[in-house]
């Protein structure tokens, strides 16, 4: 009966190491394969409309990402939202009291335009373009760089 028990776990063993004629190698590149097609994205095309990321500040501590999507969903349509992220701090992990917010360039100009100072959790907060990156399409390929900056396009000098 021991012997049967373990003649069991070794076919075992072996199914799930992939004894079927698969090497390691191949299975990995198949589940890079696999990773790589899943970032591609869903669109089919694979090139979505170019989005802007807006920085959503005075946000609330306990405000978390769904809230602000639901927010942005609500007001400008769950298909403008394409993420929303709020930082946290490393050693803590509390919200770091702002938010971004990423949605195809049309929906985030109709936004900016709006000037709207909505309250989310009990707090007025303020919309802008976000400076952290350049623009980028949905799938996350760089469009070009945000040009709406009063920075020196030489020196990076910001007058007063």
């Amino acid at each position: 009966e021991r012997s049967g028990k373990q003649d069991s776990l070794s076919q075992k063993q072996n199914a799930s190491n992939g004894a079927g004629g698969k090497s390691d190698s191949e299975k990995k590149e198949r589940r890079r394969n696999r990773r790589s097609r899943v970032k591609s994205g869903s669109t089919g095309s694979g090139q979505g409309p170019p989005a802007l990321k807006l920085h959503i500040g005075n946000l609330s501590y306990q405000t978390p990402p769904s809230r602000l999507f639901d927010f942005f969903a609500s007001q400008y349509g769950r298909d403008n939202v394409l993420e929303c992220h709020i930082p946290t701090e490393r050693e803590t992990g509390k919200s770091r009291g702002f938010g971004f917010v990423t949605m195809p360039e049309a929906a985030a100009r109709r936004v900016l335009a709006d000037n709207l100072s909505p309250q989310i959790d009990g707090r007025v907060v303020k919309i802008a373009e976000s400076n952290t990156t350049a623009r980028t399409n949905t799938n996350g390929v760089t469009v070009g760089l945000n040009t709406l900056s009063d920075r020196c396009a030489t020196c990076g000098y910001r007058p007063r």
